[in-house]
C-alpha cells in the first residue's frame, strides 16, 4: 500500500513534502483557466535525487531513511553478555558462600564442613564431639532432666591468636633452651631434660587454654562457619529451671525448754514475711530472703515446785481396763486423788471404765488414741492421733481433756509446731516406775519411795498388760508417802500450787490467740 503512493509517475506533477524525515506526496492542483504547463520529470533512467536526511528519490519512486547497519544486533550481544556475566557471577557467588568447602579446627583437630553451615548442624553432625550434656535442675537442686541443661560448651577462638599464643610459647621454649646455654655458647647435656620439659611446658599451656569467648547456647543457630575458624566444645553446662519469685508467709519456729516434766506454750508464735522462689516446672519453693521476721513459738518445760507443800501426783497410763476398778477402789479408801490418762480406743471398749474415773473425783487426760510414736506420724496422722482420742473421751465421760501424755513421752519440736494447739500440756514424769516389767510390788514400791521428792509426778500403769503388781503396791506407795508427810494430788493441781503455769493450762482452755500462727510441719 505504501509502496504504491510512494510512486512517482512520470509526466505527472507532483508536490513533494517532508514531514518527520519522510516523503509525502499529493496531486497539484487543477489550472483554472486555461491550462498552464507544468515542468516535466526526468525520464532517462534512474536518477536519484539524496537529501540531507537520508532520504532520497528515483525512478523507482521515494524510500525512507537509511537506518545504520548491524546497530540492534549489537546490543542485543551486548544483553547476552551481561546476562551471561551476571548468571556466571550468581553461580561463582553461590559456590563461594554457599556451596564451597572449608576447614574448621575443633579440639584441636581438622574438620571439613560446608561454608556458613550454621553451628547446630555441625555439632549434630559430629555427636557434639563426645561433648556430654549437662543438667536442668530444680530450684531446690533435684535432677528434673539428666540432659536438660546446657547441651554442650562452644568455645570461639581466633586463628591467627592461636597462631600468635603458639609463637609466644615457642618463644618462651627457646628461651628456656638459651637459659641452658654454657658461657661458651655450646649446651650442657645434663641441662637437655629440663630444656624438653620446659618446651613441653610452653606448649601444653596453649593447648590447653582456648581462646575466644564462650557462645551462648541460644546464639548457636546465628553462629555461621567460615574458613579457619578454631572452636573448643566441652561438656555442657547444669542449668536451673525457670522460677519466679513471690512474697509469701514465713511461719514461725519452735524453741523448746528442755528438762521439765511440764511442757506447755509460754508464747504462740506469729507469721512473718519472706521473699520465696517458685520452679516453674517442679513447683517447688526455695527460701529467698526474710522480709519480716517470724516470732517463734517458745514451749517451757519446767519440773512443778509447788508451793507448802511436799506434794506429789499419781498417774496411771494406758486404761481403762479391769484393773482400773480396783485402783479406784483403793483411792477412794485412801482419800486420794489421781491422774488417768487413758487410750481414746480402750475408752471406747470400756467407756463406763472412763465415766467411773470422773466419778470418783479424779483426773481424765489422754494418752492419744492407739499409743502410736507420734514422731513417726505425718501432720494430719497426728492431728487425727491426738483430736480422735478427746473425741472418745469425750463421748464416754462428758469431758473433753486437753492435757496429754505423749507415748514413751516422745513430743518433739516438731510435733509441737504440728499439732500444738490441740493440747493444753504434754506431761511427762518425775519417777519411772518400771512397772511395765513386772519387778514386784516391792520394788515398785520403793521406786517411789526412794526418789520422791517435792512435786514429784509418779508413773504408773492401770492398762496394757499384766497390772496385778501395781494393785499390790498401791497402798504401800500411799502409806508411804503420807508417812513422809505428802500430800497427792492431781497433776492439775499440782500445776496449780507451783504458780508458774498459766490458768488456761491448768483449766485445759487453751486456744490459740487468732494472731497466732503455727509453724510448719
Amino acid at each position: 500500500m505504501m509502496a504504491q503512493r510512494d510512486r512517482v509517475e512520470v509526466g505527472k506533477a507532483t508536490n513533494l513534502h517532508y514531514t518527520g524525515g519522510r516523503a509525502h506526496y499529493r496531486h497539484a492542483p487543477k489550472p483554472h483557466g486555461r491550462s498552464s504547463e507544468f515542468p516535466k520529470l526526468h525520464t532517462g533512467g534512474p536518477r536519484l535525487t539524496h537529501r540531507s536526511d537520508g532520504a532520497h528519490v528515483g525512478h523507482g519512486g521515494w524510500r525512507g531513511p537509511r537506518r545504520p547497519r548491524g546497530r540492534g544486533g549489537a546490543a542485543a550481544l551486548a544483553v547476552i553478555a551481561l546476562f551471561a556475566v551476571l548468571l556466571c557471577g550468581t553461580v561463582v557467588g553461590g559456590w563461594y558462600f554457599m556451596l564451597r568447602d572449608i576447614t574448621v579446627t575443633v579440639n584441636g583437630e581438622p574438620v571439613t564442613a560446608r561454608v556458613n553451615t550454621p553451628l547446630p548442624n555441625l555439632l549434630s553432625e559430629h555427636d557434639y564431639f563426645g561433648a556430654k550434656p549437662g543438667r536442668l535442675l530444680s530450684v531446690g537442686g533435684n535432677v528434673l532432666d539428666e540432659e536438660g541443661g546446657v547441651t554442650c560448651t562452644v568455645t570461639r577462638g581466633d586463628a591467627e591468636a592461636t597462631g600468635d599464643a603458639a609463637g609466644d610459647a615457642g618463644d618462651a621454649a627457646g628461651d628456656a633452651v638459651a637459659d641452658q646455654a654454657a658461657p661458651d655458647g655450646s649446651t650442657d647435656d645434663s641441662a637437655a631434660p629440663a630444656e624438653d620439659t620446659a618446651a613441653s611446658d610452653a606448649a601444653a599451656d596453649t593447648s590447653q587454654a582456648p581462646t575466644g569467648d564462650t557462645i551462648d547456647e541460644r546464639d548457636f543457630a546465628k553462629t555461621l562457619l567460615h574458613d579457619g575458624d578454631v572452636f573448643t566444645v566441652t561438656n555442657g553446662v547444669d542449668t536451673d529451671e525457670p522460677s519466679h519469685e513471690e512474697e509469701a508467709e514465713l511461719a514461725p519456729a519452735v524453741q523448746r525448754e528442755r528438762g521439765g516434766a511440764v511442757q506447755f506454750v509460754s508464747q504462740w508464735g506469729k507469721a512473718g514475711k519472706k521473699t520465696v522462689r517458685v520452679g516453674e516446672r517442679s513447683g517447688e519453693r526455695v527460701d529467698v530472703a526474710v522480709i519480716e521476721p517470724a516470732t517463734d513459738m517458745v514451749v517451757s518445760s519446767i519440773n512443778l515446785e509447788p508451793a507448802g507443800g511436799p506434794y506429789a501426783a499419781l498417774t496411771f497410763d494406758d486404761g481403762p481396763s479391769s484393773y482400773t476398778p480396783q485402783i479406784l477402789e483403793i483411792l477412794k479408801e485412801k482419800k486420794v486423788p489421781a491422774t488417768f490418762f487413758n487410750l481414746g480406743n480402750q475408752a471406747a471398749k470400756d467407756p463406763d471404765g472412763c465415766r467411773a474415773i470422773v466419778d470418783a473425783g479424779c483426773e481424765l487426760a489422754s494418752h492419744t488414741n492407739a499409743h502410736q510414736n507420734l514422731p513417726t506420724l505425718d501432720r494430719e496422722s497426728l492431728r487425727a492421733e491426738i483430736s480422735s482420742a478427746a473425741d472418745t473421751l469425750e463421748q464416754a465421760s462428758g469431758t473433753r481433756p486437753q492435757m496429754i501424755r505423749a507415748p514413751y513421752g516422745a513430743f518433739t519440736e516438731t510435733e509441737w509446731g504440728r499439732a500444738g494447739d490441740l493440747i493444753s500440756a504434754n506431761v511427762l514424769w518425775n519417777i519411772d516406775t518400771l512397772d511395765w516389767k513386772r519387778p514386784g510390788a516391792e520394788a515398785i514400791t520403793n521406786a517411789v519411795l526412794d526418789n520422791v521428792e517435792n512435786g514429784s509426778i509418779i508413773l504408773m500403769h492401770d492398762g496394757g498388760g499384766n497390772r496385778e503388781q501395781d494393785v499390790e503396791a498401791l497402798p504401800g506407795i500411799i502409806d508411804g508417802l503420807k508417812e513422809r508427810g505428802y500430800t497427792l494430788v492431781t497433776v492439775s493441781e499440782l500445776m496449780k500450787l507451783d504458780g508458774r503455769v498459766p490458768e488456761e493450762v491448768i483449766e485445759g482452755t487453751v486456744k490459740m490467740p487468732e494472731d497466732a500462727a503455727m509453724p510448719e510441719g
